[in-house]
């Protein structure tokens, strides 16, 4: 039996990333690193669409890439948790 995993929607976030990434000359240990993960794994899991972007990593990456952490949130749940973002704006009464 072969079991695949659906590559999961973080397109907008992975090319961010990358595009960031390479602005600031950072490879992908270094990035890590700043995100606190022993391994470069998780991030290439992500980049490869495998696994989510940790949303508990967003300000760190905000920080290592230079972007506002508030921005690069909404981006992130737009695309990992589409739901929840729209249950935030419901009851805050506004789009973030």
């Amino acid at each position: 039996m072969n079991i695949t995993t659906p590559a999961i929607n973080n397109h907008m976030l992975i090319s961010l990333i990358s595009e960031r990434q390479i602005a600031l000359g950072k490879s992908d240990a270094e990035l890590s690193t700043a995100l606190g993960f022993e391994r470069s794994t998780i991030l290439t899991m992500t980049k490869s669409g495998a696994i989510k972007f940790p949303l508990n990593k967003i300000p760190a990456l905000a920080e290592a890439l230079e972007l506002d952490a508030s921005d690069l949130l909404v981006t992130a749940m737009k695309e990992s948790a589409p739901d929840l973002l729209e249950l935030i704006e419901q009851v805050w009464g506004h789009a973030l």
